[in-house]
């Protein structure tokens, strides 16, 4: 599944926070429209470098922040699933723990643009 292709997702080039506003172990939530058909993705930040997520478990499809924010194990390794703790790498968004072992999470591609975090152009 390609991130754009999915109900309300955002457009490349929409600007989602500034950049010093992620710090390094830590990530941030991003909500698009209302209802059933809302777009939820994260931006984290691991090793200074910022990698996002459509925000949705492959196994049973929860947002991964069951408390809101909250992406990482406490041990900064790994993205964690609050609802049944699958967990993530942070760089590829593949599951290397848990009950969706071997899926992956969706990216969406970002970059820093006049420091700010815009969603970047899919590349194909």
């Amino acid at each position: 599944m390609t991130w754009h292709l999915l109900p309300a997702a955002p457009a490349p080039g929409l600007a989602l926070c500034r950049a010093d506003e992620i710090l390094d172990n830590a990530g941030r939530g991003f909500r698009f429209s209302d209802g059933p058909m809302q777009f939820a993705m994260f931006v984290v930040r691991q090793e200074g470098e910022l990698h996002a997520y459509v925000n949705q478990c492959p196994h049973a499809r929860h947002p991964l922040d069951f408390v809101e924010n909250r992406f990482f194990t406490a041990n900064k390794e790994r993205l964690l699933c609050g609802s049944h703790g699958a967990e993530f790498d942070p760089q590829s968004g593949h599951c290397v723990e848990g009950p969706c072992k071997g899926k992956n999470l969706i990216p969406i591609p970002v970059e820093i643009r006049d420091g700010l975090i815009v969603i970047a152009e899919t590349k194909t």
